[in-house]
């Protein structure tokens, strides 16, 4: 077999045949064409395309173009807007008129499936999510025990807690730090093997330095450019960016238990609309922790380190089936509209 029918079969093309013969497009990047069809540059049949299906046609056409090969054969950088003049000059292939309406319509049916398929997909990873955070709310509010006794928190939000647990407010737990900038001359450098340095952390691990302002095991909590907050479990000897706030000294309480409580909060409940870090940090302060005995904080976090990695790994592995749906679905654009599959014979429904 062939290593574009190979090719064609892996991506789900082999249910569609080929034209009956091809020829040489005379365009490198684009390959071989069926013989019927011309290619031409865009100006000459720009006008041409006025009907609905011959514009969607079009449409279709230009996504499946590799930008990079198509900038450069007309003489552009990559990172150079293309002119009026330079789309003028962009080789256009062109099927006979019915086989674009043909091939339009078909990508409308195909690609609303995919699309639909994608946004079923995008749902469960919400889903998943809402259980990610229901998962931990219940664990550090209720406990794993659900025959254990209850009492009222006299807190709202927290409801009623296991009898035995007591509630503490936030800033008696642990004290707060406004972090500096990562110094200039201290340079992020890319993970290598044998290298111990300390995680930057701003908006999540962004690399790695030789730097570090807090020890290796905290909390960092990001004020982000739409002013909610991002907890962050630190686990190495790290720098914590000026966009963090560092929690630190949690006396009677287990950090990584600390943590799932704070992400089991409302984000709107961790920031403040125009506020500073500072100003942020006495707000986090106002509210009020659960605190269960300190064996039962560490199994709530063994707990939620187990359960969280299989919600985690399951709405990763959905990720990258998202991935290759939208993969397929340019693929396939790209195979229909440059003729690497006959489409004419296609049932419309």
């Amino acid at each position: 077999m062939s290593t574009t029918k190979q090719r064609r079969n892996k991506q789900g093309f082999g249910r569609f045949k080929r034209y009956p013969a091809y020829k040489d497009s005379g365009v490198e990047w684009l390959e071989e064409i069926p013989v019927a069809w011309d290619i031409v540059p865009q100006f000459t049949v720009a006008p041409q395309w006025n009907g609905r299906d011959i514009h969607a046609y079009a449409f279709y056409l230009l996504q499946s173009y590799d930008k990079a090969k198509a900038f450069s054969t007309l003489g552009v950088a990559l990172n150079q807007t293309l002119t009026s003049k330079d789309l003028k000059r962009l080789p256009v292939i062109v099927p006979r008129e019915n086989e674009q309406r043909d091939i339009a319509t078909f990508l409308d049916q195909e690609t609303a499936k995919i699309d639909a398929l994608i946004a079923k997909k995008v749902r469960l990873i919400e889903l998943l999510q809402e259980k990610r955070t229901a998962l931990i709310t219940r664990a550090v509010t209720k406990g794993l025990d659900p025959t254990v006794a209850m009492k009222d928190s006299r807190v709202e939000w927290l409801g009623k807690i296991p009898r035995h647990w007591e509630v503490k407010p936030l800033k008696w737990a642990f004290s707060l730090r406004l972090n500096k900038a990562l110094p200039g001359k201290d340079s992020m450098l890319a993970r290598r093997e044998g290298f111990d340095g300390a995680v930057s952390c701003e908006n999540g691990v962004t690399g790695y330095t030789n730097r570090a302002n807090t020890d290796s095991a905290g909390i960092a909590i990001e004020r982000s450019g739409d002013l909610r907050s991002d907890v962050q479990w630190i686990d190495l000897p790290t720098w914590i960016s000026g966009s963090n706030l560092a929690i630190r000294k949690s006396a009677g309480y287990d950090r990584r238990y600390l943590a799932f409580f704070f992400r089991s909060l409302d984000p709107n409940k961790l920031a403040l609309q125009n506020a500073p870090p500072l100003t942020i940090g006495g707000f986090i302060k106002k509210n009020r922790v659960c605190r269960p005995p300190i064996d039962e904080q560490c199994a709530i976090a063994a707990f939620l380190d187990r359960e969280t990695v299989k919600i985690d790994a399951l709405i990763q592995k959905i990720c990258t089936a998202i991935e290759f749906l939208k993969e397929y679905r340019i693929a396939l654009i790209c195979a229909a509209v440059t003729g690497k599959i006959d489409v004419r014979q296609e049932e419309i429904a």
